[in-house]
């Protein structure tokens, strides 16, 4: 039964199948801690969008994005639907982990060549991670992903490198990813919210005193992490001198 199918002189006839149906399509109710923080609102059509912001303080260089609406698969969906979007089962991305200042510069250059949808940059505000440094190139298909790897292999020979399906926090939460599947209730659930959404797809473009920002700041996690190679960026000079001591021994 469809909500739209129900007559109004048939309400009281259908009193728990008509609330089971609006309760599907009631998703301000889940929704509402995050329209009552603002950080979801109401266009005039009645269409639900989020603020959108650039992020000034990044731990990332965005190459190119994918084209997705991320905030909707992951932020809503993942987060208060406890499901892993259909979209982002079909996202594959080959994962590589500098584990210095100079690896992530090589990564970054290398990204930057290839311009394929990508990103890299510190690992440092992420808790599910141990990474102190990470690059990700993102692929529609395991095929394009096993492609995308040999060629990222090739040029980062020495780098560690793999090929993952979709977003680490899902596999995490969820179980393994070669499990997952999409049910007839996740299909509608995916349908109404593509009906109550702004579709959005965020420029995540960065401007050169940005990049200067960020790189500036890839420096002095490095050298918070007592990762040396952060000198070749300093004309080997140290970030802040030593302290002075004054003990025997």
């Amino acid at each position: 039964m469809k909500l739209e199918d129900i007559k109004l002189e048939d309400l009281g006839k259908y009193a728990l199948p008509y609330y089971l149906e609006v309760s599907k399509w009631d998703i301000v109710s889940k929704l509402q801690p995050l329209f009552e923080n603002g950080t979801l609102f109401l266009r005039e059509d009645g269409k639900i969008d989020h603020v959108r912001k650039p992020i000034w303080h990044p731990p990332w260089a965005f190459i190119q994005h994918m084209g997705k609406d991320c905030f909707l698969y992951h932020k809503i969906y993942f987060t208060h639907w406890k499901r892993i979007h259909s979209e982002c089962q079909k996202c594959w991305k080959v994962v590589c982990e500098p584990r210095t200042l100079d690896e992530l510069f090589q990564l970054y250059h290398v990204q930057r060549k290839l311009n394929y949808p990508s990103k890299c940059g510190a690992e440092v505000s992420r808790e599910n991670s141990s990474k102190k440094y990470g690059g990700y190139f993102y692929c529609n298909r395991l095929d394009e992903g096993q492609k995308r790897y040999e060629e990222v292999k090739g040029l980062l020979p020495d780098m560690p490198v793999i090929l993952k399906r979709a977003c680490t926090e899902y596999e995490q939460e969820l179980g393994d990813s070669k499990d997952w599947e999409i049910t007839p209730e996740q299909e509608e659930e995916e349908w109404i919210l593509r009906d109550s959404f702004v579709n959005n797809v965020v420029d995540y473009s960065q401007a050169r005193h940005l990049i200067a920002h960020l790189h500036k700041f890839w420096i002095h996690t490095a050298y918070q992490m007592g990762d040396e190679t952060y000198l070749n960026y300093t004309g080997g000079n140290k970030l802040f001198p030593d302290l002075r001591t004054y003990h025997n021994g």
